[in-house]
């Protein structure tokens, strides 16, 4: 029997500007605190969150990273996790100008 019980779905597409990532972990925290309904979050986050999750060019550094772990844990944010190739976007490039990332994800809370 399929379930009653309301819940919420946000489909997210996070800013992708460095300064301006802040402001999408500001809002995701925001509407986390507007209601305890269970939460299904959507999206391309435009970031990855850990170093494996980007391949090509430079290292991510940590602190950006971090903001956004921090963010998915004050939201009791989990993965739902993915099947498939591992990075979801890629640069159009090729040679050393080459960068793809895991950016898009699925990512619930229980209330």
């Amino acid at each position: 029997m399929p379930s009653t019980q309301p819940w919420r779905l946000t489909g997210l597409y996070g800013y992708s500007e460095e300064q301006l990532k802040p402001e999408t972990w500001r809002l995701m925290r925001h509407l986390y605190n507007r209601s305890t309904l269970p939460w299904l979050c959507v999206g391309d986050y435009n970031e990855i969150l850990v170093s494996k999750e980007k391949n090509g060019r430079h290292p991510r550094p940590l602190p950006p990273m971090l903001a956004f772990r921090n963010t998915l844990l004050a939201c009791r944010l989990i993965d739902l996790g993915h099947h498939g190739y591992e990075y979801t976007w890629r640069n159009g490039r090729e040679g050393e100008d080459f960068v793809e990332e895991r950016l898009d994800r699925v990512r619930a809370s229980l209330g």
